[in-house]
């Protein structure tokens, strides 16, 4: 219960290692109080707590992206308090505010600025793909995507992620060879998350579908097993497959 679990916190503040303990226990219990939408001290103690790690406050952020968008919101806002040049956070928080939030002049402006902090970092190339996106999807600027698209293959060519996302783009200006060379290409990397596959056979059903005849059966499985690519925009593939002609759109 709250008032016993707010007991054994204020405990563990005395020990010499207890914010630390404290800080790893409040994510968990925070983001199920914050579900059930549970108003309390003990929720208002935890939140307090969690600023002391911005990694904790950003993946709190995460957890809470789809379903509780104003906690969200605070968690990212604290989170990049802590740590302004996160490329992670700075990422994870533009998606939020232009996929969840609608607000793509706030997430243009950070995925921006995501790319003018440490060239060198091993996320840079996520900063790239995640621009890549936001240009296909938001701003149509297929040129552009493209662009970003290739910087991010230059640094991780074998990230089957990035692969798909490029695929996408390549769909949609109707370049399908150079799409399928893309896919192929993603394929052949192991293993592959399930959501990632529903992506991946998504596009061979909407775009390649004479020469893919189990794309569709394979991802029907997938589906129904649970597996899904939520939130993921498909609308204008859809609109380019039924331009094309696509047998289960006419």
């Amino acid at each position: 219960k709250s008032d016993q679990v707010l007991h054994y916190l204020k405990q563990l503040e005395k020990l010499d290692n207890g914010a630390s303990t404290i800080s790893q226990l409040a994510m968990g219990i925070l983001k199920k109080m914050i579900l059930d939408d549970e108003e309390s001290e003990l929720r208002r103690y935890l939140a307090r707590s969690l600023p002391s790690g911005s990694w904790i406050v950003s993946n709190l952020a995460i957890e809470l992206h789809q379903k509780k968008h104003e906690d969200a919101q605070l968690f990212y806002v604290l989170a990049l308090e802590a740590e302004p040049d996160n490329l992670a956070i700075l990422g994870n928080y533009a998606n939020f505010q232009t996929y969840i939030r609608k607000d793509h002049d706030g997430a243009e402006a950070h995925y921006k600025r995501s790319l003018k902090v440490e060239p060198d970092n091993a996320s840079y190339a996520s900063c790239f793909n995640n621009y890549a996106n936001f240009l296909t999807d938001i701003r149509k600027d297929y040129d552009g995507a493209e662009a970003h698209y290739k910087r991010s293959l230059e640094t991780e060519p074998d990230d089957a992620n990035k692969l798909g996302n490029y695929a996408k783009l390549l769909y949609l200006q109707k370049r399908n060879a150079e799409a399928e060379a893309m896919l192929c290409r993603a394929w052949d990397r192991n293993p592959i998350e399930p959501d990632l596959r529903c992506e991946l056979y998504f596009y061979s059903c909407a775009h390649n579908w004479e020469q893919q005849p189990d794309a569709l059966s394979s991802l029907k499985a997938l589906i129904e097993s649970g597996e899904k690519s939520e939130g993921w925009p498909l609308k204008e593939n859809v609109k380019v497959a039924s331009e094309s002609g696509h047998i289960f759109l006419q």
